[in-house]
């Protein structure tokens, strides 16, 4: 069964009809556009799954996920609510048609797994709305839903976890590139409010994860289609990440290799307000917490900036004493690039490695690697990196420099307000942690090497290309014997 995201036979049956936006759609027009979505799915074409009919201007899809569990034992195996759900679609030219859809979602599962636990699930949706346009002309969709009063729960053994959001809307915009028809652009959002998520059982630790609001940006350039729409359906086949037979290997690592990089410009953003995570290991909360990731340019030099920010950071773990815990910053601010960064060279070692044995798949991992970061000259640009606690107040900028296999050059600037304190503050601490005694005695030798000027210090560090380290031009490390 071949996948599709949208049946191009079934949309083009149903804008062939006519230009004129607004004229009665007839049951003909219904049933040449069900025959045009199924024709790359004949196991349903004889299924109450999808009906079409007539309704005004428009075509009435309704979907039925009920019909697929006719017949099973209401015993071993219970779904409800799964549909009928109707999605209404209305010509406006010979080119584009507008998607539309109104419903609610009040749904359960019963079954019993392969090893006899009871699995449960019930899930509601109190509004789901969906709204969206197709341009045939320029291959592009455009599609927008919003959902409120979304609360899904489910149960597996003693395992149980529940979401919830108070409203969850998104946008996707799929278009052809200006680079060619060869490939797509993209770009969408996801936003969250009033998220909550948890995940218990029976003597494991519970995880709970809360927020105010969820916000998900993400843009995609000259995404190369058909090999692109390749390596989705290798994921799917083999998500998992077993192959059958070595041929199966062949034709995944194929799929990949002939979209790497997959793109020339990404850009992620993701934000949240009023974190909280609860977990094993730690507890966090944050007033607002963001990260951003842009990565462009030619695949043999591409960029990779990272941006992270968060304010009113605090961190629990029963796993560090609680002085440590004060040292932890409670407000970041970095803008980190990397420069220099081979893809193509990459995507050569992926093609060109012999994988037979795991042996080889962990060799052709660190290969890549060397290919994308450490054949060439690369750049790592820390622009800016701000640490805050109660405790210090830290600036950071500089560069580190790789030569080829040389020793690396390293600039790296760092300011810190009201040092005295700092230094006070951990002797303070070490009373009760004596292991911070350490960090006090470097501290007050930084102290040493800084240059004053009114509350900051200013300590530049300075890797030379001959190996040696100077801090504010005073030799801390002396020359390598012998260069790399």
């Amino acid at each position: 069964m071949r996948l599709k995201i949208v049946s191009a036979a079934g949309l083009f049956a149903l804008l062939a009809i006519g230009p004129v936006q607004g004229m009665e759609m007839r049951q003909k027009d219904a049933d040449d556009f069900r025959d045009g979505l199924l024709s790359s799915f004949p196991d349903l074409a004889n299924s109450d799954f999808l009906t079409v009919k007539p309704a005004g201007d428009r075509l009435q899809l309704t979907l039925d996920f009920n019909s697929f569990f006719d017949g099973l034992d209401p015993k071993s195996f219970r779904m409800t609510g799964f549909g009928p759900w109707s999605l209404f679609i209305r010509p406006q030219d010979s080119k584009t048609t507008n998607l539309n859809a109104e419903t609610s979602v009040k749904a359960s599962l019963m079954a019993k797994g392969v090893d006899g636990k009871a699995i449960e699930g019930n899930f509601s949706i109190g509004s789901l709305v969906l709204d969206g346009l197709i341009d045939l002309s320029t291959s592009g969709i455009q599609l927008g839903t919003s959902a409120k009063g979304v609360d899904f729960a489910s149960k597996l053994g003693e395992r149980q976890s529940a979401f919830r959001a108070g409203e969850m809307n998104s946008m996707l915009d799929w278009r052809a590139s200006s680079a060619g028809s060869r490939y797509v652009d993209f770009d969408g959002s996801q936003s969250l409010s009033d998220y909550y998520q948890e995940a218990l059982q029976s003597q494991v630790p519970e995880f709970r994860i809360s927020a105010a609001r969820i916000d998900h940006e993400y843009q995609l350039n000259k995404v190369p289609k058909r090999e692109f729409n390749n390596l989705l359906l290798s994921l799917f086949a083999h998500g998992n990440g077993s192959f059958k037979n070595r041929e199966e290997f062949e034709n995944f690592r194929t799929a990949l290799t002939a979209s790497f990089p997959m793109l020339s410009f990404l850009k992620q953003s993701i934000s949240a307000a009023n974190l909280s995570v609860v977990s094993p290991l730690a507890d966090v909360n944050a007033k607002y917490l963001n990260s951003t990731l842009i990565l462009g340019g030619e695949a043999g030099a591409m960029q990779l900036a990272w941006g992270f920010a968060t304010e009113d950071m605090k961190i629990d773990s029963e796993m560090i004493p609680a002085s440590y815990l004060t040292l932890l910053p409670r407000s970041v601010d970095m803008q980190l690039r990397l420069e220099g960064l081979d893809f193509a060279s990459a995507g050569r070692e992926l093609t060109a490695s012999r994988v037979q044995t795991t042996e080889d798949v962990r060799s052709m991992g660190e290969r890549f690697s060397r290919s994308l970061l450490g054949n060439k000259s690369m750049v790592v640009n820390l622009k800016s990196l701000k640490l805050a606690s109660d405790l210090y107040d830290l600036k950071l900028y500089g560069t580190v420099r790789t030569n080829g296999g040389k020793n690396s050059q390293l600039e790296l600037w760092v300011i810190a307000d009201d040092f005295d304190k700092s230094i006070a503050a951990v002797q303070e601490l070490s009373k009760n942690e004596p292991d911070l005694g350490q960090l006090s005695l470097w501290m007050t030798v930084a102290k040493g090497f800084a240059q004053n000027g009114g509350r900051s210090s200013l300590w530049a560090v300075v890797q030379h290309p001959d190996g040696s380290v100077t801090v504010n031009n005073q030799p801390l490390v002396g020359p390598s014997e012998t260069e790399n």
